[in-house]
């Protein structure tokens, strides 16, 4: 965390502009009043090399790349960026605890249709998603992988990507982030 501070800053692995690890990047050397620059790779993976090998100082990854990497030699696992601590990697505290509240990395997945399908199939699709998620197979499959189920059907879905569009929107106009950064 000290390289945030330098008079050089840190160089942070996204696998993108505009991708969670560059906008959380961001935020991070934001809220820890710092400087730093974004050095985008291809891909996650590309991204990890990167700090494995020296060439970046930092990355935010998914808990399951950073379980993965929690053993490896030549990267450390700060924090995670969920609330609580995740299952699969219970040593490592969360922002929160390490001063960066403001700090959300996570990664969420949501089904959508086009506009116009009928309610009752989007309805019976919600619900056969809703009963898979919670179904025990699944649980005992996604759970080591810190894969935490919050389901949001409906309007409050739409209330949640309306607050995590309004989220980034803040982020990247805070920071003048451009495709071409």
């Amino acid at each position: 965390m000290a390289a945030v501070h330098s008079p050089e800053g840190v160089t942070f692995a996204s696998a993108g502009v505009g991708t969670i690890a560059h906008l959380t990047g961001t935020a991070f050397i934001k809220e820890a009043k710092g400087k730093g620059i974004n050095v985008s790779y291809k891909n996650n993976p590309d991204g990890i090399q990167g700090i494995a090998g020296g060439f970046t100082q930092m990355m935010f990854v998914s808990a399951r790349e950073g379980a993965i990497l929690k053993d490896d030699e030549n990267v450390k696992v700060l924090a995670v960026t969920s609330a609580a601590r995740t299952s699969n990697l219970p040593d490592v505290p969360t922002t929160t605890e390490i001063g960066y509240p403001q700090i959300d990395g996570r990664v969420w997945y949501g089904y959508l249709a086009p506009a116009g399908v009928p309610e009752e199939v989007v309805a019976r699709f919600a619900a056969a998603v809703v009963k898979g998620v919670q179904d025990p197979k699944f649980q005992d499959r996604f759970g080591p992988l810190s894969f935490h189920t919050d389901l949001k059907t409906g309007e409050e879905f739409t209330a949640f990507l309306r607050s995590e569009q309004d989220r980034f929107r803040k982020i990247i106009t805070e920071n003048d982030i451009k495709l071409n950064n």
